[in-house]
């Protein structure tokens, strides 16, 4: 049998999906899974090779979000058809109406005669992301179903790159700090997801005094490269390791998985921390609906201000650090 998904996706919204397709591998064992998405910045695909080889997905089909060209329309059309499709999950969450009819037309073209499951299923929209799609495969599943998948044992352990070895992170004791993550447009308004910078420096300050044996990894993607100073005296400490724009996400899931912590904002590292069932503090904006985007995990801790992400204080989120840490 094979099987398509579709989602748009960034690498949280791909792990966001993950328990949903872990579910329709329980519940069609031999089954090829094909996923569908758009192409963006950072290709969601190597997770599913951290995690086993086609653990997950048989074969991911990106195409160009311009479909402006009717050539590019025909090939996926092509392309889709090859595959033999026998099942149509739709795993997006509802946004607007308009795009929900283009969704649907597009796969009755594609596919006259197949059912496109979870297409119309809005009711749950705005509660927890990651149930809401679960739900879409079976709707009897709850929180404590999720909370049971556990594919932290089968992480491959990865080398970082040549100039820092892999023993070099297992011989020490360090946390991980994200500091990605995008601003969002709200009609006139744009409203920030980051944390300011001169914030985690002040942070990191505080926790190397606290924490004489423990280093800090910064990581990040080439966005963080103009948002980050480097010039800061504190990161100049030997104890603090610059890994933004350095890393692959092989790489930074294998980092993750052997850190004591992963500080963060509300980015795809927080999702693949969160999976990894690391121990997982988000330093979160308030755009979205109250836990709506939080990874569902016992390990998950957020700090939130009701109107900016720059409200919260610094020592706010140093003193969750120390008792997470304890």
């Amino acid at each position: 049998m094979n099987i398509l998904v579709y989602r748009n996706s960034s690498l949280g919204d791909f792990i966001q999906a993950i328990p949903s397709i872990y579910f329709l591998k329980k519940k069609y064992k031999e089954a090829n899974i094909f996923y569908l998405s758009h192409l963006s910045k950072i290709n969601p695909a190597p997770i599913d090779d951290i995690l086993k080889n086609k653990f997950l997905v048989q074969e991911f089909i990106f195409f160009e979000g311009n479909f402006k060209q009717i050539t590019n329309i025909l090939n996926l059309i092509k392309l889709l058809k090859s595959k033999k499709i026998n099942k149509i999950y739709y795993l997006n969450r509802y946004s607007r109406f308009q795009r929900l009819v283009r969704d649907f037309f597009f796969f009755k073209l594609v596919f006259p005669f197949k059912k496109i499951n979870g297409i119309f299923d809005i009711k749950n929209r705005y509660k927890n992301e990651t149930l809401y799609l679960a739900k879409k495969i079976n709707k009897k599943i709850e929180k404590a179903d999720i909370l049971k998948i556990n594919l932290k044992n089968v992480v491959k352990k990865i080398k970082i790159q040549k100039k820092i070895s892999e023993s070099y992170f297992l011989n020490r004791k360090y946390i991980t700090i994200s500091v990605g993550g995008k601003n969002i447009s709200t009609g006139s308004n744009k409203k920030s997801k980051k944390w300011k910078m001169s914030r985690w420096l002040k942070l990191i300050e505080l926790i190397l005094k606290k924490y004489k044996n423990l280093f800090i990894v910064i990581t990040g993607t080439k966005e963080e490269l103009n948002y980050f100073s480097f010039n800061s005296t504190i990161l100049k400490d030997t104890r603090v390791i610059n890994l933004i724009n350095k890393t692959s996400v092989e790489q930074l899931a294998y980092l993750i998985n052997s850190s004591l912590l992963h500080l963060c904002h509300d980015d795809g590292s927080m999702h693949l921390s969160a999976l990894l069932k690391k121990k997982t503090l988000a330093i979160y904006h308030n755009h979205d609906f109250v836990n709506r985007s939080n990874p569902i995990s016992k390990d998950f801790f957020i700090i939130r201000d009701k109107n900016n992400i720059n409200n919260i204080s610094i020592y706010r989120v140093y003193k969750k650090v120390i008792k997470i840490l304890k």
